[in-house]
């Protein structure tokens, strides 16, 4: 009965299955069309924002003639000037200036109020924000510790790029010391004191955070290699599945060289862990996603050249002790010879 019944319906059900999917398939042709279509109403809409927040739109303004027309404040648009290309290769370059500036922001002039009407980062990023917010509670920038520290403190809009659109591992390590030493670099002072809680003592922010790097990383050697080839946040946070926002201080940062200098590289977790799914054995080497860029003592080696290293090792320890079993017989055969004529 079930098996009668089951070469009934299974025709039908087939049947129905290939309407349902020839009725809504959309074509490739066409999603390629639609995102095409969506990306070009981006770029027209970004580039009237552009006009004037830019150095090039700006000048331009300034050389063109007076208009009856609103005037046109120049000097209040400086501090929101925004580089194209940066912009464009952010994590934020396909997307419509007035998501997170607000339909208002659409034509000129603005209202007073458009600066206070940006999108908070947690509402596109509702997802990632009780995590981080739980880590940056335990982090040296937590707001018991310091005033007025937000996302954008260290993360530009405007500019911020991904490991992903990263052109390349130096370019995000470029990027994310600049956030650090832009507070705790030599010209970071200034920065740096700005975020005192208002009821802070003088000695309540460490007088060398910020411009006594190369004392505090004595302990580190060949420590500008580091500084190029790695992040300060490597060190400076603990391993997570995603980045972590829990940012430690010179105590607690790791000093365990061979966290990074072995074959089980913390690296891979970290700064290249977004390239690990990527990774091929190379000729033997252990870890190639990382000997792209760095050589890393210790975790960077091949594993073939570590073989064949062994066998000579052992092929030369057993020539030598075939050698000397080889003299100690060839001894005895003599002494036993010596033995038989006398």
């Amino acid at each position: 009965m079930v098996k009668t019944l089951f070469r009934v319906l299974h025709p039908l059900f087939l049947v129905t299955l290939a309407v349902v999917l020839l009725t809504t398939a959309v074509p490739a042709g066409a999603i390629e069309d639609s995102a095409e279509a969506l990306a070009e109403k981006v770029r027209l809409s970004n580039a009237e924002c552009l006009k004037c927040h830019t150095a090039d739109g700006l000048a331009a303004l300034a050389a063109a003639p007076a208009s009856d027309g609103p005037q046109f404040d120049h000097k209040a648009v400086q501090p929101f000037l925004v580089a194209p290309d940066a912009f464009h290769g952010s994590v934020h370059g396909a997307m419509e200036c007035s998501v997170c500036h607000g339909p208002t922001s659409v034509g000129y002039p603005h209202p007073p109020t458009l600066k206070d009407q940006v999108s908070p980062c947690e509402e596109c990023h509702a997802s990632k924000s009780l995590r981080i917010e739980m880590q940056f509670e335990e982090s040296v920038h937590a707001p018991d510790k310091i005033a007025g520290f937000t996302c954008t403190t260290c993360h530009d809009p405007h500019t911020l790029m991904s490991a992903k659109v990263a052109p390349g591992i130096r370019a995000l390590v470029d990027q994310d010391n600049a956030m650090c030493l832009s507070c705790h670099g030599p010209e970071g002072a200034t920065r740096f004191a700005s975020f005192a809680k208002p009821d802070a003592k003088p000695g309540d922010l460490p007088k060398t955070a910020h411009t006594d790097l190369d004392r505090i990383h004595d302990w580190l050697p060949s420590k500008e290699a580091h500084w190029a080839k790695v992040r300060c946040i490597d060190c400076h946070a603990p391993i997570a599945k995603n980045l972590s926002h829990e940012i430690v201080d010179a105590e607690k940062a790791e000093k365990n060289c061979v966290a990074c200098h072995s074959a089980t590289t913390m690296l891979r977790d970290r700064l290249y862990r977004h390239l690990v799914k990527e990774e091929r054995e190379q000729a033997g080497f252990l870890n190639s996603i990382i000997i792209n860029d760095a050589y890393v003592i210790g975790s960077t080696r091949n594993q073939w050249l570590d073989q064949a290293i062994g066998w000579l090792l052992g092929l030369t320890l057993l020539g030598v002790l075939g050698h000397a079993l080889a003299r100690v017989a060839g001894w005895a055969i003599r002494r036993s010879g010596k033995g038989d004529k006398s």
